[in-house]
């Protein structure tokens, strides 16, 4: 068929200076093309032999300064990229019009192989633009069919097993992706007219639980939204696609993930696989979602319970670097006592009613208090009670002063703040037994 089609060509060349009239409307209309000179065809040839050995620099000199200008740094990239390439050219026909260009087409077969281990064959017409003045390429357009036996890059693929028998999937172009973004950017304001926007007047969402809902749009986002404080929904990738030879509507294949804070402080984070089906109209009117936990959820009670617990653990075997790490820097210990001022500890100094900071409550509470016991003090604990911002310890304690035995009870009301460290603590105790066996009063 090549040989012919070089007969045919050379044919024509000795028997006709002239192809055939432009019929397209406009200024040409009605002019006929020439067949152009050798000189341009092998401006091209050598083009395409430098493309063939990957020589950049070689290549870009057969091109307009503009060319260059305009696509050096996406051709370095590109020459790069491959191992091999070859553009085995088997005819070339050049054509002027009655401007001062040269159209040189090119039929050829072309396979390219990557570095990253790709490979492609196909078969490419090209038109190539040759100023007639300066010799030089200002630009190109071409055409490919690519061979069946491709690795990728084919107008259709895939497999779908239907009952009237098998066929293949395309991808689609009607606005799937922008529907995608549109509805992340929505999502993420928890934007229900946003979102009313990318979807039909009404919603079927598959949950990956086998529960369907269907419901008008606005009622689905707006009851979606009414627990959630906030939503980060990422999309990592958007595949829209079609069943080859079938009506436009199309499916849209979405990886997603997304990070969720309810309003009672929860935490979600989870891994999405959808597919949502977009109609004619251009709105998504069915969603089938998948969803799996990137990690488990933590309730804000849960991260609670997890630094009192810690307080806990730090106080009562007197480590107190990690007890410093479970309060924020503002910490204040109150103690529910009257005339506080009536307590002194063995350096001289009184009790107070709070002490604000750290260093107050270590410096000038706990340390001194400790230090007013003659066997360390066991701390043993009888419940704990813990909710989102509070907590309540209760327990009893172990020890002799000078005084006695002093085996106090207590209970600790503990305030958490929105960092999930503890802000406050209040101390309610035997204030009475604290008089006698701590501080060594007598009571009148």
């Amino acid at each position: 068929m090549k040989k012919l089609f070089s007969t045919l060509i050379l044919i024509c060349l000795i028997t006709s200076v002239h192809a055939q009239k432009i019929v397209k409307a406009g200024n040409w209309k009605g002019n006929a093309y020439t067949f152009g000179s050798d000189k341009t065809s092998e401006i091209v040839s050598n083009a395409i032999n430098a493309y063939n050995n990957l020589d950049l620099d070689l290549y870009l000199s057969y091109f307009t300064d503009d060319y260059v200008n305009n696509n050096k740094e996406r051709l370095k990239k590109l020459f790069n990229s491959y191992k091999t390439v070859k553009k085995d050219v088997w005819a070339i026909i050049p054509v002027r019009n009655i401007k001062n260009e040269t159209y040189v087409l090119t039929y050829s077969d072309v396979t390219r192989e990557w570095k990253n281990k790709s490979k492609s064959k196909h078969s490419q017409h090209d038109i190539y633009f040759v100023n007639d003045t300066t010799k030089k390429i200002t630009g190109f357009w071409s055409t490919l069919a690519p061979d069946d036996s491709n690795d990728f890059g084919l107008p259709t693929g895939g497999k779908i097993y239907l009952k009237s028998g098998n066929t293949t999937f395309q991808f689609t172009n009607r606005g799937e992706i922008a529907a995608i973004e549109k509805m992340q950017i929505a999502l993420n304001k928890m934007d229900v007219e946003g979102l009313s926007a990318v979807f039909t007047d009404s919603i079927t969402w598959k949950g990956s639980n086998g529960v369907i809902e269907k419901a008008p749009t606005k009622a689905f986002w707006t009851k979606s939204f009414s627990n959630l404080q906030s939503m980060n929904w990422k999309v990592q990738y958007v595949l829209p696609w079609k069943i080859t030879d079938t009506d436009p509507v199309s499916g849209i294949l979405v990886a997603a993930s997304y990070d969720q804070v309810l309003k009672d402080g929860t935490k979600l984070s989870k891994n999405q696989n959808m597919i949502f089906t977009y109609e004619l109209d251009g709105k998504i009117s069915t969603v089938d979602n998948y969803i799996k936990d990137v990690k488990p959820a933590v309730s804000a009670v849960n991260k609670s319970k997890e630094v009192v617990t810690k307080f806990w653990n730090a106080l009562s075997t007197g480590d107190l670097e990690t007890l410093k790490k479970t309060m924020s820097k503002d910490f204040s210990f109150s103690l529910n006592v009257k005339n506080p001022e009536k307590y002194k500890f063995p350096d001289g100094t009184v009790l107070k009613a709070e002490y604000k900071g750290q260093d107050e409550f270590f410096g000038e509470f706990l340390g001194k208090a400790l230090g007013m016991m003659k066997t360390p003090l066991k701390f043993n604990l009888d419940d704990m009670m813990v909710n989102e911002k509070s907590a309540s310890i209760v327990w009893h304690g172990e020890t002799t002063t000078k005084y006695g035995d002093y085996n106090n009870k207590y209970i600790y009301y503990l305030k958490i703040d929105a960092n999930g460290l503890i802000s406050s603590m209040t101390e309610y105790t035997d204030t009475y037994y604290a008089e006698t066996n701590l501080f060594g009063l007598k009571i009148k």
